[in-house]
This record gives C-alpha cells, structure tokens and sequence, in this order.
C-alpha cells in the first residue's frame, strides 16, 4: 500500500483566537495534500464559528464532543472511529495539538516518504522545537494498519491527559519502529514556556497531575503487551534514532 494523505487530528477548545488560527494556517502554508478532522466541545460557539466560516485550502471536519470533562484520550479515539475518512487506509492518521505550528515546507511529502519507506510500520515524529525532539513523539503519524495490528484502542483511556504519547513512544521502542525526522520542525508552542497560563491549559492541568502519579510504570506496562503483540505479528524494525 501506498500511503498518500496525512489527516491530521486536533481536539481544541477556547483558542479559536489564539493558537488555532496559527494551526491551520502553518498547515495550509506549508502542506500538499493533507485533510484536518477536529474535535471540538458543542459549547465552544467561538471555536466552531471560526472552523465553519473560514475558507478553507484542505477539506476539514468536525467531530463534536459533549463529555462533562476534558480527556484527551477520548477526544483521539472519537476522532479515528468516527473521521470520515476512515475507510480510507492509505491516510495516515495522527496526534497533534492546536499549540502547534508546521514550519517546514513540504512536511507531509517528508513524512510520507518516510512512512512508506517503512512500510507504515511505525510510529512517526518530527522536531518539536521545545523539549521533546528525538526523546517523545509529541507530535505523532501512524497508519491505521499499524493500530489496527495493536489489538487496543487508538490512544489509550486510563489517561485523560499526559502519557498517551509516552505508551506510544514506548511501543515503538519496544518494537524497535521508531522513527524521527529532525529536519521537519512541527514546532510545539507550549504554555509551559509562558509566565501566565489560558483557560485550556488550567482545565487539564488536574489531569496532567493526576497522570503522573504511577502513569509511567501503567504506560510501560501497556505498551509492553502491546508490543509483544505486534512481535508476533512480525511488525519490528530497527529504529533510525
């Protein structure tokens, strides 16, 4: 197979004026053939005006969530079953946030090459700018082939916020399919870089704490299992970092 479309899945809320707009535009700017699926909460009226009276380069969709409280984990996973373009196996699916910004042109033909180099076996990441780089796929593309090979959801629910990207970093260390491109910059805006903090932060900070208490040891241990999976499956590799 020959994958040949990157979608790049977002969930936001409340930043419709701030990181968002930099979002989509660093990705239209610099991207060739991509699509945008976002998750956005039925309450946030600002978000979902700016998404449906843009114009738009790329096609884009909304998936709309109502949870009575933030869960990243939930929002990735509502976003790979219900995305339209699921059926479509050779778009690559992924995990990034709308504090991002993609600076490099022709990132998505990069990435790609690099997938399908491997097959599309793998987890995938570019340079964030900030403190992640080559250590933890902050930014995230993988192949509905290769999740599917998992047996387990998308992004794993024991953790709402913080980790998913670690379990997953992890798999592929485990399976020795990791894959970083230091010359694509997907550059990570991070609030942890501001004195002063948005509402988006605030709301899931409990969460970010709550991860952190045995979340690593928990992480390790799925991601074990899950690579033992795909062991079996013969989906290992030798790493390029």
């Amino acid at each position: 197979m020959i994958y040949d479309k990157i979608c790049l899945f977002c969930p936001t809320y409340g930043r419709s004026k701030t990181y968002l707009p930099k979002f989509v535009e660093s990705a239209e700017k610099n991207s060739n053939g991509i699509c945008f699926s976002f998750c956005v909460n039925g309450k946030d009226v600002d978000t979902l005006k700016y998404i449906t009276e843009r114009k738009w380069k790329f096609p884009y969709e909304i998936i709309m969530e109502d949870l009575s409280k933030p869960h990243l984990a939930k929002y990735y996973n509502m976003i790979y079953n219900l995305s339209k373009w699921k059926p479509e196996k050779e778009t690559v699916v992924s995990m990034v946030g709308d504090d991002m910004q993609f600076l490099t042109p022709n990132w998505d033909i990069k990435i790609l090459e690099l997938i399908n180099h491997y097959k599309g076996i793998g987890v995938f990441w570019a340079n964030d700018d900030y403190i992640a780089r080559e250590r933890l796929c902050v930014n995230m593309f993988v192949t509905r082939d290769f999740v599917e090979a998992t047996e387990h959801d998308f992004m794993c629910e024991l953790f709402a916020a913080e980790m998913i990207d670690y379990l997953w970093h992890k798999v592929g260390k485990y399976t020795r399919t990791l894959h970083f491109d230091p010359d694509i910059h997907i550059k990570h805006d991070h609030q942890y870089s501001y004195p002063t903090k948005d509402d988006t932060f605030n709301r899931l900070q409990p969460l970010r704490d709550a991860a952190w208490i045995g979340g690593k040891l928990k992480a390790k241990e799925i991601a074990s299992k899950i690579a033992e999976i795909l062991k079996k499956k013969g989906m290992v590799g030798k790493s390029v970092c």
